[in-house]
């Protein structure tokens, strides 16, 4: 192998180098984002807890009690509340998925 093809093959193997250590910044970027966002979506949810529970009470006084049912009860309804915002906004990310949308 002569000096020239030798500096071709190292210029090669840098550059698929380079274009992987690229890909992984950008992997490692939208990962760390996802990570944050999830984090803050965590420490929003737990912080709503105490005034979903405290809304439930003034809409059902006294009826549910502050007991285990209490929480099933406030979980269920929380759970759909939640489920119903993310198939929102999963039709307002995709709009082509919408069932209405003609391909």
């Amino acid at each position: 192998m002569s000096k020239n093809e030798s500096q071709k093959s190292t210029r090669k193997i840098q550059a698929r180098a380079k274009k992987h250590a690229s890909r992984f910044v950008s992997t490692f970027r939208s990962q760390l984002a996802a990570l944050l966002i999830s984090a803050l979506g965590l420490v929003t949810a737990l912080r709503w807890n105490d005034v979903i529970k405290r809304t439930i009470d003034l809409i059902f006084p006294g009826a549910l009690g502050t007991g285990l049912l209490y929480d099933y009860v406030s979980a269920i309804m929380v759970t759909v509340v939640v489920v119903l915002i993310i198939l929102l906004v999963s039709k307002l990310e995709n709009p082509k998925d919408s069932p209405n949308t003609t391909h």
